[in-house]
């Protein structure tokens, strides 16, 4: 039999940086990339459970993931974005989790003056967007898997009723100030 439990057994320490870089290029293409690289160190411990007993020596790591949006602007007020990210594989402390990717795009057009948006999206369109982990210890070890809903196609259409932001000379016009706020309250 197997019994999975956690426990708060030592101390770990962990830094990171986030790198982001956004790009216009042509024009018609707009890329933001993100990179998190990222460093962790586990002490080491005992751990008892009943009457067996877990040692762990202590272990550092280093990892990193990146995203890249591309959003593509195509006549005929249609868009298009692509989005790919990438998870190395990691080490904890009683084995490790595999890479993992994927990949989701969507395809969108507005009608009637940007009041109503219609748009076609896809997920994990590799059909990769799985994890993969690998645990052992002293008597037994273990691979689980799992997937995350597989491909999937999804349609939004979305209609925007009124006008959410008044001009700038409807807002005097209103009485209100820049910041949005209405004109003031104060007695002269």
């Amino acid at each position: 039999s197997l019994i999975s439990t956690s426990d708060n057994v030592t101390n770990s320490v962990r830094s990171g940086i986030e790198l982001v870089g956004k790009n216009k290029l042509f024009k018609i293409l707009d890329l933001t990339t993100t990179v998190n690289l990222y460093y962790y160190k586990m002490d080491g411990f005992t751990n008892k459970y009943n009457e067996t007993s877990f040692e762990y020596k202590g272990s550092e790591t280093f990892a990193w993931d990146a995203r890249m949006i591309a959003n593509i602007m195509l006549p005929w007020r249609l868009s298009f974005q692509v989005t790919g990210n990438y998870t190395a594989p990691t080490k904890n402390a009683q084995g490790k989790s595999y890479e993992s990717y994927w990949l989701d795009a969507g395809l969108r057009r507005s009608f009637l003056n940007r009041k109503l948006t219609v748009a076609v999206t896809g997920r994990d369109l590799l059909d990769s967007r799985r994890f993969k982990n690998y645990t052992f210890g002293e008597n037994f070890s273990q691979i689980s898997k799992g997937q995350w809903g597989g491909r999937q196609l999804g349609i939004n259409i979305s209609y925007s009723f009124g006008n959410m932001s008044l001009s700038k000379t409807k807002k005097r016009q209103n009485g209100m100030e820049e910041s949005g706020n209405v004109g003031d309250m104060s007695e002269d």
